[in-house]
């Protein structure tokens, strides 16, 4: 069986710790990395298994087209968190 890899997790703290107790792995991206939510949602995750997410797809922010620049700006979220 697989590792779960939940995507821009949303959930309640208590989902969040069951998650991260079950050894699931979490994709963070800009948006995420923006917001108070997020930015404490990602702060109990252990760095081992965070991962940027750099396809985007589907996104408050779809209309704009990411770059590079953008993922550098996701690290920097997470690294404050």
């Amino acid at each position: 069986m697989g590792t779960p890899i939940l995507h821009w997790f949303s959930g309640s703290v208590s989902e969040l710790d069951r998650a991260i107790e079950m050894g699931c792995w979490f994709s963070v991206g800009l948006p995420m990395a923006r917001s108070a939510r997020g930015l404490a949602h990602i702060a109990p995750i252990p760095h081992g298994r965070l991962s940027t997410e750099t396809d985007a797809p589907f996104t408050a922010e779809a209309a704009l087209e990411y770059n590079p620049s953008d993922l550098k700006s996701a690290i920097d979220g997470i690294a404050s968190a």
